[in-house]
């Protein structure tokens, strides 16, 4: 099987070994780069590829059946899901993705995507609209409460009109960009 490919290589053996084959490669390679005989670092880190390569090969069965049952249950909680809620939640992104570009358009707006996106976008453009609202009232807000209770430096109140004007220009381009644009 292609999945042991890598322990095979690991032993230094063909794919299609035998149980008895692979014994004997694990014992001469352990003996080979076990720390206590060749005393070198890098052994180690080989030593135990070699442990893992001989524990798997020896248990690939095993593995493979666990892999089969695991494939089983994800299938089966699929079909779960598929027969719960339709097609659609089983698939993938792509697969539902796919399936909207299929919709007519009249058909996707009463899809849980489009109608989950006009939500956002809506409420999306009451905050821009408030933001666009308070960067206008914020310099007269600004202004009364100089006058009622004074500066702190002790001068005379002023009146910032800077904000204002990009107050409206903020509200001017969400009024262009969200209505007027829509109409053409």
């Amino acid at each position: 099987m292609k999945i042991f490919e890598k322990y095979y290589r690991i032993l230094e053996l063909p794919t299609d070994s035998t149980d008895v084959d692979i014994k004997a490669a694990y014992r001469r390679l352990a003996k080979l780069y076990h720390p206590d005989k060749s005393g070198n670092q890098t052994s180690r880190h080989k030593f135990i590829d070699v442990n893992e390569a001989y524990e798997v090969l020896m248990n690939r069965d095993a593995y493979v059946r666990d892999a089969v049952i695991r494939y089983q249950k994800r299938k089966e909680a699929r079909e779960i899901l598929q027969r719960k809620y339709g097609r659609d939640y089983a698939a993938g992104a792509r697969e539902r993705a796919m399936g909207n570009a299929d919709l007519r358009f009249r058909e996707f707006e009463k899809s849980p995507i489009y109608r989950t996106a006009l939500v956002i976008n809506s409420a999306a453009n009451y905050v821009f609209v408030g933001i666009g609202v308070v960067m206008i009232l914020s310099p007269f807000v600004g202004y009364y409460r100089e006058v009622v209770y004074g500066r702190p430096d002790g001068k005379e109140a002023e009146f910032h009109i800077f904000p204002i004007f990009l107050g409206i220009l903020f509200l001017y381009g969400l009024w262009y960009f969200l209505i007027k644009n829509k109409d053409s």
